[in-house]
């Protein structure tokens, strides 16, 4: 730990207009840490410690008004994480802390991680054995279920690669088996009509994910439940889906073409759908990468605070010009650009990776199984 001879001994927080602006941008940072399970503390003391370059453990109580406390428990693990340095200030019995990493993309890229997901990936991975054993009876649905939640299991995995290489190992081991039922279930390109038993345990998956704004959107009911089928039945018809959520034909189509125009659900061509009726066919073939998108682009809170950053950066350009050398102004209005491009750029490499990755998978799985699935998405 070193010292610091440079620290102002009288700490002046933003005042008027500009510390308004920085309070909102700190509920943002604590609405973000909320959502992905982590610590909303933490994740507001790193807004902070990202517009101030160094701050004394006072002073964070005062910026954010939590007790020593909780304020030096949230700064321990910010330094046993390497977030922060810490020093000592020359001539005072104090020490300030510096940020290490300036990361504006934090409040959502990171989330896949938080332990309130890895909890409900643990509440999905338990079904895991009811459902093989209904495979052994070769109770219909059993299989198709068993595989969508090992699917979701490689979102455990961080790194893109290693999750393609890890779901085409799954994939190559079932199809090297003996056990039919499972192979036709995992592959089929025809609707699976479950079984009471497959079904019980249906609801019971999504249940756990709609309750949960990490897993699904929430900007339409309709939305989050009708992707919740597609997690767990991959293939479907707006007949199926109007029996399976009541929901009228107006209201699934306006869905469908939700969801058709971000790239995940997809038409089936009637070439390949393998259906003996004209119904059209639906699928959602990767969950990867589907709910890390939809949280940066489509979670309505999340969405409603980037259009009041835009606001909030417009206003502060637009005040009197005294207020450009007010303490705070250069900093927020810095803050705000940053951010904001940061988000796009997550955006857009985040589309970029979904798009890979299923690119990459249907090179493999179309040398296997050549009639098993649509023709790959393009960036266009």
């Amino acid at each position: 730990m070193g010292s610091i001879h440079n620290l102002k001994t009288q700490f002046t927080p933003f005042q008027g207009k500009i510390r308004e602006f920085e309070k909102e941008i700190a509920q943002f940072y604590h609405l973000c840490g909320d959502l992905m399970g982590l610590r909303p503390k933490l994740n507001v003391i790193f807004f902070y410690l990202m517009i101030h370059p160094q701050l004394t453990q006072k002073q964070i109580m005062s910026l954010t008004g939590y007790s020593q406390s909780n304020v030096s428990l949230m700064l321990q693990i910010m330094l046993d994480n390497d977030m922060v340095t810490k020093q000592t200030i020359s001539g005072k019995n104090s020490s300030a802390y510096i940020l290490k990493i300036q990361d504006f993309s934090l409040d959502y890229s990171s989330f896949l991680s938080g332990t309130k997901f890895q909890l409900i990936l643990a509440s999905l991975e338990a079904y895991l054995v009811p459902l093989q054993v209904l495979m052994k009876k070769k109770t219909p649905g059993s299989a198709l279920l068993w595989m969508r939640i090992k699917e979701i299991m490689f979102l455990r995995i961080k790194q893109s690669d290693n999750r393609l290489n890890g779901y085409k190992q799954l994939i190559q081991k079932i199809l090297n088996s003996d056990n039919e039922f499972l192979k036709r279930e995992a592959f089929t390109l025809v609707p699976i009509d479950f079984a009471p038993e497959s079904v019980a345990i249906e609801n019971k998956l999504i249940n756990i994910m709609i309750e949960d704004e990490i897993f699904f959107i929430k900007q339409k009911p309709s939305h989050s439940k009708i992707l919740a089928y597609f997690y767990t039945r991959r293939i479907l018809t707006q007949k199926i889906l109007q029996d399976l959520t009541h929901f009228s034909a107006g209201v699934i189509s306006e869905s469908l073409r939700f969801f058709s125009n971000e790239m995940d659900i997809r038409e089936i061509p009637p070439s390949q759908s393998k259906l003996k009726t004209k119904a059209k066919l639906y699928g959602l073939d990767f969950i990867h990468y589907s709910l890390q998108y939809f949280f940066i682009n489509y979670n309505p809170k999340v969405c409603a605070y980037i259009s009041r950053f835009q606001e909030i950066l417009q206003e502060l350009r637009q005040l009197p010009l005294q207020n450009f050398h007010q303490r705070g102004f250069t900093e927020l209005c810095t803050f705000l650009d940053q951010y904001l491009i940061a988000r796009l750029q997550r955006l857009k490499a985040v589309r970029h990776l979904m798009i890979q990755f299923i690119k990459n998978f249907y090179e493999f799985y179309g040398k296997i199984c050549p009639d098993c699935l649509p023709k790959p998405p393009t960036e266009n």
